[in-house]
């Protein structure tokens, strides 16, 4: 989440163009949808601890956010 609310910082100029939702509430959204991935095994429920879960709608939004990222750093 740190590196995606970097990003958001970083670009907040171009992303509130685009939407009236205010930074605050984008970045509490996406917080809430990391922490809310569970998945079923075998009759056993786990939680994701850590990255996004795959199937998720935010996981290719992350992916890019995050190669758009290290892009820049090469």
């Amino acid at each position: 989440l740190s590196l995606v609310t970097q990003i958001i910082n970083e670009k907040w100029e171009k992303i509130e163009l685009y939407t009236s939702i205010t930074k605050v509430l984008i970045i509490e959204s996406i917080d809430l949808c990391l922490k809310i991935g569970h998945c079923k095994f075998e009759g056993k429920l786990y939680s994701q601890v850590e990255g996004v879960a795959m199937g998720s709608p935010l996981s290719p939004i992350v992916a890019k956010l995050v190669i758009a990222k290290s892009s820049f750093r090469a």
